[in-house]
């Protein structure tokens, strides 16, 4: 939700765990979504992109995305983008 704008995806068991941000709720929200993988499974995020489909991420352990939302239509249909991705 925009009043968390720290999401950490926290892995403490062996399988892979997926994230998913929820869809943006106005233009400018920030999120930066960090992955922390404690064991050897990964942390993946999925979210909706400015097409309208689904991105999905892995995060290796401590690698962070910056989201920004937008509204990708000028009808309220805000999505997400990444900015300075380094995953």
């Amino acid at each position: 939700s925009a009043d968390h704008p720290l999401v950490m995806i926290a892995n403490a068991g062996g399988s892979a765990i997926t994230g998913t941000l929820a869809d943006a709720t106005f233009s400018g929200q920030i999120k930066v979504v960090v992955g922390m993988q404690m064991n050897t499974g990964a942390c993946v995020l999925s979210y909706t992109n400015a097409g309208g489909s689904t991105t999905t991420k892995t995060l290796t352990n401590g690698v962070a995305v910056m989201l920004c939302s937008f509204d990708a239509t000028g009808s309220g249909a805000y999505r997400w983008f990444p900015i300075g991705d380094v995953s």
